[in-house]
């Protein structure tokens, strides 16, 4: 397009970011006439160019009447082959049109609830998606709010039938909804006079095993209720400021109060111990009013006993009294000296709630190293299994504390000890009574940062290729061999007692094979964590942890963390090992000079990574360049009541929002990218034994060739591979 056309368009109208579509579109050789109209703006002349390149069907959505996020969904739907004559219609919004889309996709016909709002035909599709029912739930015109609580707890198994009510908002439903799969008596807040805030606070209180019967009160508001749990929390006892008449602030200041006067200690009002001289004596009262000493001048033999139990009780002391240093002191036994004759008892408190456990955690699922250096693989100890009905945990009550007394006969509440709170997790039920914690099935119990769960395993004698594909949702365990074509696919870990031949596994947890691989090149392991066996053999092998075996022979083995070779035989002989930051082995190559590639740092998928992500910053930074001059153009003709109510301006409005969010997310995955990449240059290569000629080490596609060498760490200096010899 020559300087003349552009000048020509600008006097026809056309902006500037019109005529730079038409350019682009004249520079990819298309037939700008399908967009080159005025009454198309910016954004619609760009969806209707990129389906051009693209090849698609145009004609659909080239037409003014739909919007550029309509002609978005359209043209997407296209890009799928859809039959999107089913939701081009200029009067189904864009975000309908998105979900009727994406449910396309998924084979779900939402047609039916297209007048629906899109987050209700969003709930519909991820309903379907985790095959739960909420239609009733739709047509009974709950919303979007309360339809998304309620497929989470259909999908949670979450008997949340019965609190399933109109009045309830989407917010109240979400803590009915938390305490149920928490396993507390929702019954107790489970109320339209309760809003979802105070809620929060009995559920709180009801998981951290309180008297939430003390604050169960729609009268209070839910600061109120938060001092009230806080204290109970805290072992105080918040009848002291409990009471509806105080404000939120002012039960703060008292229980602040409470905690700092009552914790270990009563101090009373003076600052300074309380002296009395009378007659031939000086009593000592100690600031704190737990302590009374008497000081005998000199002897007399007017002085008695009950005198002197006569001259402390006029001085209040009238607690802890030692009468038989009493009788000493009137003895004569302590002239001239302080003599502790009375002291208070210091309140204590409670012991703490704690839970009893009826299983083994300390399962460290690292194999024990031998003498020789290698590791065992064939007795790593990964869980302890337990079975239907077994009793897990049992929830012992905080204790009362123990009352203290000043020597003045003043008594100081004890603190109770603080109740712990409700175990959460999965696989387990509870007694009625909430102490006892049940296996609910079958499995193996872990418990972490007072989570309980008990993971579903599947326990399978051998696999082979007559077993056919085993895909399952949870913990899978081979008690025997994995043969040629096996094929196991697993969400959580892949523990396998025996060897692995030309199979395929992936596992979204950790694998673990004891007996190693044979793969025979065929087949793979593929793990999200990492990867542990005892030998890799002609295998395929990608972890996005760790690798940790004892030898690794002409295979492919990828870590995105590090690859460990252990034993004083750990040797990598032929393949590529690769690892995003360390590779540690005793020996490389061997004496027959097999060719055999170590890799580090820098892999293609990181780099092609960040390159996306630039890509997608360009693309947005431009189209908000273009949304935001199209929202000064209409800013400048529309009065603010106009834009309060223009569909137009208040779509361009949250686009702009909304691609600014997706800047920042952008920005945060690259910069995360590129400290991965700055970390890379501290990847090496660890070799305890010899390195064999005809090994190449990569360090971010920097080569070094061995020449027959020994105990070496290969690292970049300067950008450049360099060798550092000896430990």
């Amino acid at each position: 397009m020559t300087v003349q056309e552009k000048l020509r368009l600008l006097k026809e109208g056309y902006t500037k970011e019109q005529i730079t579509e038409l350019q682009l579109g004249e520079e990819a050789f298309l037939d700008v006439s399908y967009y080159s109209g005025k009454e198309f703006n910016a954004l619609q002349m760009k969806e209707i160019r990129l389906g051009m390149e693209m090849g698609l069907d145009v004609t659909l959505y080239a037409k003014p009447r739909f919007d550029w996020l309509q002609m978005e969904q359209i043209r997407l739907g296209l890009l799928k082959d859809l039959n999107v004559k089913r939701y081009a219609f200029a009067n189904i919004p864009f975000d309908v049109m998105k979900e009727l889309r994406l449910g396309m996709e998924e084979d779900i016909d939402l047609s039916a609830y297209a007048a629906r709002k899109a987050p209700v035909l969003r709930e519909i599709r991820l309903s379907h998606r985790s095959g739960v029912d909420i239609i009733p739930y739709v047509q009974a015109g709950y919303d979007e709010e309360q339809l998304e609580q309620i497929r989470l707890a259909l999908e949670g198994n979450v008997p949340i039938e019965e609190y399933i009510k109109e009045e309830f908002r989407g917010i109240s439903l979400r803590e009915i909804r938390i305490g149920l799969e928490r396993r507390v008596d929702v019954s107790k807040y489970a109320d339209v006079s309760y809003n979802w805030r105070q809620m929060r606070e009995i559920r709180l209180g009801l998981e951290h095993q309180v008297e939430v019967d003390e604050y169960l009160n729609p009268m209070y508001d839910w600061r109120q209720m938060y001092e009230i749990r806080e204290g109970l929390e805290e072992g105080l006892n918040t009848g002291y400021y409990r009471n509806l008449m105080y404000t939120a602030r002012e039960m703060k200041r008292r229980r602040e109060y409470m905690l700092t006067h009552t914790r270990d200690e009563y101090m009373s009002r003076d600052e300074t111990p309380v002296v009395v001289n009378q007659d031939n004596f000086t009593i000592t009262i100690s600031a704190d009013k737990f302590s009374a000493t008497i000081r005998m001048h000199e002897r007399d033999n007017s002085s008695n006993f009950k005198g002197v139990i006569k001259l402390l009780r006029e001085r209040n002391v009238v607690y802890g009294i030692k009468e038989d240093v009493v009788k000493r002191v009137v003895a004569g036994d302590a002239i001239g000296r302080d003599v502790v004759v009375a002291e208070g008892r210091r309140p204590e408190k409670g012991k703490d709630g704690w839970y009893e456990r009826f299983f083994q955690t300390s399962f460290s699922r690292k194999p024990k190293e031998l003498e020789d250096g290698s590791l065992d693989y064939q007795n790593i100890e990964w869980f302890e299994t337990v079975r239907k009905g077994q009793k897990l945990m049992e929830y012992h009550d905080a204790e009362d504390g123990t009352d203290g007394c000043t020597v003045t006969g003043i008594v100081i509440k004890a603190i109770k000890g603080k109740p712990l709170p409700v175990l959460r997790g999965k696989g387990f039920t509870v007694s009625e009574d909430g102490r006892t914690y049940f296996a609910e099935s079958n499995g193996y119990v872990e418990l972490k940062n007072g989570s309980l769960e008990v993971h579903t395993v599947l326990t399978v004698k051998e696999v082979t290729f007559t077993t056919g594909k085993i895909i399952f949702d949870g913990d899978v365990h081979v008690q025997g061999n994995v043969s040629d074509g096996g094929h196991i696919e697993a969400t959580g870990d892949i523990l396998i007692d025996g060897m692995v031949e030309g199979a395929t596994i992936r596992a979204d947890g950790d694998i673990v094979i004891k007996n190693g691989v044979n793969g025979d090149n065929k087949g793979s392991i593929t793990s999200k964590k990492s990867i542990s066996s005892s030998f890799f053999e002609y295998a395929t092998v990608t972890a996005g942890g760790s690798v940790n075996t004892n030898y690794i022979l002409s295979s492919r083995v990828y870590s995105g963390d590090m690859v460990k070779v252990s034993g004083g035989k750990g040797s990598i002989i032929g393949g590529v090992v690769y690892a995003t930051y360390q590779i540690q082995a005793q020996s490389v190559g061997n004496e027959a000079f097999v060719r055999t590639i170590l890799k580090l740092g820098l892999d293609d998928n990181m780099m092609k990574k960040q390159v996306n992500i630039e890509a997608q910053l360009k693309t947005v930074k431009t189209e908000i360049s273009s949304l935001t001059n199209m929202y000064k153009q209409l800013s400048e003709t529309l009065s603010a009541e106009e834009k309060s109510q223009n569909e137009m301006y208040l779509k361009i409005e949250n686009s702009i929002y909304a691609k600014k969010e997706s800047i920042k997310r952008l920005e945060e995955e690259k910069e995360k990218g590129l400290k991965l990449i700055k970390e890379t240059e501290k990847a090496r290569a660890v070799i305890t034994g010899r390195v064999f000629e005809n090994v190449v080490v990569d360090l971010n596609g920097k080569k070094w060739m061995s020449r027959n060498t020994s105990n070496i760490i290969i690292q970049l200096d300067d950008g450049v591979p360099s060798v550092r010899i000896g430990f």
